[in-house]
């Protein structure tokens, strides 16, 4: 398998996250940085519930 830095870099992250018990921490706080990038206005749904279609 050939790596690009860029993928060597996420993967030794990763290990090293996993290596020192913090991979709970560090699933939360990627999954909160890919949340903010791919949903920037969320916050504007504040208590959007969608309707409910009767069958």
């Amino acid at each position: 398998m050939r790596w690009r830095l860029e993928g060597a870099r996420s993967m030794l992250n990763v290990r090293a996250a996993f290596q020192s018990d913090h991979l709970c921490g560090f699933q939360d706080s990627y999954s909160v940085c890919q949340t903010n990038e791919g949903y920037p206005h969320r916050e504007l749904l504040g208590d959007y519930k969608p309707l409910t279609v009767a069958c």
